[in-house]
């Protein structure tokens, strides 16, 4: 492991002999996004991006596309898009053309969905149905697959027999996704261990389902100071390893749940999840949603099914970006691969205080992009941690 407190000189000149720091091109540090016009047969079909609504109706155009793959679908009530979605690559400074035919229903019937929590995302036999519950969908007659979708809750679903021009009801209560577990991994490109733990980290996300884990990876100021990921934003990685919280005085270092773990034992690592995930704890649910445009917007919501246990919970939401490469390895330990790196938190970096009014809380964070970030890894972490005792209580990821 490589300890905290060396002296000044020493690091120094540990730097100048050993780190091969990576120099950003500065032509890439750019933000590039792309368009797209959006047009079907009959007029005020309303567009959906990445499954969410961007408030206009054809035809229109959407801007600040990020460059990278997307889909695009349209609605209107009573009519059967044509094809069911257009999934297009955006380019930079260029338009996109997607066109529509719709084609109305000749045998229609109407589905009330709703469901506890509501704002599920509605999907009719595996197609976007563009609504969210509550919500009358109409479709054609005979069986339908009715499948809802919210972040933080397990996927639903049912088969619903409806007649010509009847109306069913469906009303469910969505369940609570099963555990998931927060592991917080502290780095550095010049720490030779790290290597070691990076090896262990890409074995347990190879080896476990993404629903059950979150991860982070924070990168410290030792051995290298310059770590670019580690100044990409020192304050909030500070904000992690410092001594008011986890107190990390070497590296690597990981804490799964809030709980260290000896992260250079893989079967360490897999007890400590394996322990927590069985005794997960489901009495509050964390939804999120994210849009990409000229800035971040993530949706965060709550919902609470039994009190709190006593504690002094904060809620946390992070940015990480599941991939990060380097083109020469930027410290000394050979890696220029890196996995779920911090970026920011969206929430203070010690977390924000939260209260339920009617077993709900809900808030929206909203961020500039940074121009080092590759924007289709980007991914939010969001997690309820007691920080007093770092006990974690839940955590999600999108």
């Amino acid at each position: 492991m490589f300890l905290k407190y060396f002296s000044a000189l020493f690091v120094f000149v540990f730097l100048l002999n050993s780190c091969g720091l990576k120099q950003p091109d500065e032509s890439l540090l750019k933000l590039y996004f792309g368009s797209a016009f959006v047009n079907s047969n009959f007029k005020d079909a309303k567009i959906f991006v990445d499954y969410d609504s961007t408030g206009k109706v054809t035809p229109d155009s959407v801007h600040n596309l990020p460059i990278g793959k997307h889909v695009i679908h349209v609605f209107k009530d009573g009519y059967i898009p044509s094809p069911d979605s257009i999934v297009f690559i955006s380019e930079y400074q260029k338009t996109f053309n997607a066109n529509f035919a719709l084609q109305q229903i000749t045998n229609p019937g109407t589905i009330f969905i709703d469901s506890n929590p509501q704002g599920a995302k509605i999907w009719i036999d595996s197609s976007f149905a563009g609504k969210t519950t509550p919500a009358y969908v109409v479709v054609s007659a005979g069986l339908r697959r009715v499948s809802l979708k919210k972040s933080g809750f397990e996927l639903y679903e049912d088969i619903i027999n409806i007649a010509v021009n009847d109306t069913v009801l469906l009303d469910t209560n969505l369940v609570v996704m099963g555990a998931q577990v927060l592991i917080e991994s502290f780095a550095n490109s010049s720490c030779l261990p790290c290597t070691r733990t990076n090896t262990h980290l890409e074995n347990f996300i190879a080896s476990y389902n993404s629903n059950h884990f979150a991860l982070i990876e924070y990168f410290t100021n030792w051995p290298n100071f310059f770590d670019p990921m580690y100044q990409h934003n020192p304050i909030g990685s500070s904000a992690r390893f410092d001594t008011s919280f986890y107190d990390v005085l070497s590296v690597p270092a990981m804490f799964v749940n809030g709980s260290s773990v000896n992260a250079l034992d893989y079967t360490s690592i897999t007890n400590a999840v394996n322990t927590h995930l069985a005794s997960a704890n489901v009495d509050v649910s964390i939804s999120l949603s994210k849009q990409i445009t000229d800035s971040l917007r993530v949706n965060v919501e709550l919902n609470e099914f039994n009190a709190l246990p006593t504690g002094n919970w904060q809620l946390f939401i992070v940015v990480v970006e599941k991939q990060v490469f380097f083109a020469e390895p930027p410290g000394s330990n050979g890696l220029s691969n890196f996995s779920h790196v911090f970026r920011k938190f969206l929430t203070s970096n010690d977390g924000d205080v939260f209260s339920f009014a009617n077993n709900k809380f809900t808030k929206t964070y909203t961020s500039p992009l940074s121009s080092e970030w590759d924007l289709s890894e980007i991914q939010i972490i969001g997690f309820i941690q007691d920080i007093n005792t770092k006990v974690v209580l839940n955590s999600s990821h999108l």
